[in-house]
Parts: C-alpha cells; structure tokens; sequence
C-alpha cells in the first residue's frame, strides 16, 4: 500500500515538472533552474552522484562522467528527484554497509519513473537496458 501512495505522488511530481519545462531532458530542466548548479566530474567508481542542498536558492548535483549513458540519466534523475522531493538531510546511500534510507528509495523511485518517461520505456523495451538493480526493479514496479 505504501508503495501505491509513493509511486502516486512521483508520478505527479514527474509529470508537473515535465509540464512545467515542456522536456523531460534532466540536463536542460537543471539549466534552466537558478538556484541549482550541476557538475559533470570524474568520481570514484562506486559513487555514481551527489546531492547538496545548501539553502533554497542554493543546491549542487554532481554526477559521475564515467558512467554508461542510461546509468549517468538515472544518476542525474535519482539526484535531482532529491531536489525535486525537497530532501534537505544527509541523503547518501552506502552499498558496502547496507545503508538504504527513505530518501534514497524516493529518489530511486523518481529516477525511474523519470528513466521510463524520458526514454519511452514499456514493457517490451525494458529488455533493451541495463540499469542499476534498485532502479531495475522499480521500473519493472512502475510498468505493472
């Protein structure tokens, strides 16, 4: 039931900000925001991107520049879904201890809902695509 109430409200961000912009290209909705500053840079390989939320008028989003191009959209669309979600706090994930927190799963949820919108994806195009298993799975929740 969570999941119906979560999944509702994403998809009504997602679709009010491609609304709002008239594209559902991340880069070009990021540029267009002022108060949200983006950052291509060579990263580690297990960091994929991060979020900095200094003040409403100033936010940063680093993403990895070594990523295969679906995973530097889903990175690019999980990190904005954290300013999109209004994630204040420490909303970092860390696969080696198993930490996984609310916000984490939101941004997931907005990354793949954003993947699915922004690249057309259905049921018979999932196979085409190799993603992250977090997101995998709820692109897979999302064309149910």
């Amino acid at each position: 039931m969570l999941f119906l109430y979560i999944e509702n409200y994403v998809k009504k961000c997602v679709k009010g900000l491609v609304k709002k912009y008239g594209t559902s290209n991340m880069v070009d909705i990021v540029y267009t925001n002022k108060n949200l500053c983006i950052y291509f840079c060579e990263l580690t390989e297990d960091v994929n991107g991060y979020y900095k939320y200094f003040s409403p008028k100033q936010q940063i989003m680093v993403i990895n520049e070594n990523l295969t191009e679906h995973n530097k959209q889903c990175a690019l669309f999980h990190e904005y879904g954290h300013c999109l979600l209004k994630h204040k706090g420490k909303t970092f994930s860390n696969s080696i201890s198993g930490t996984y927190t609310k916000e984490e799963y939101e941004a997931d949820m907005v990354s793949a809902y954003m993947f699915i919108v922004h690249n057309s994806i259905d049921n018979e195009r999932i196979n085409e695509i190799v993603l992250p298993p977090r997101v995998m799975y709820l692109v897979c929740k999302f064309l149910k």
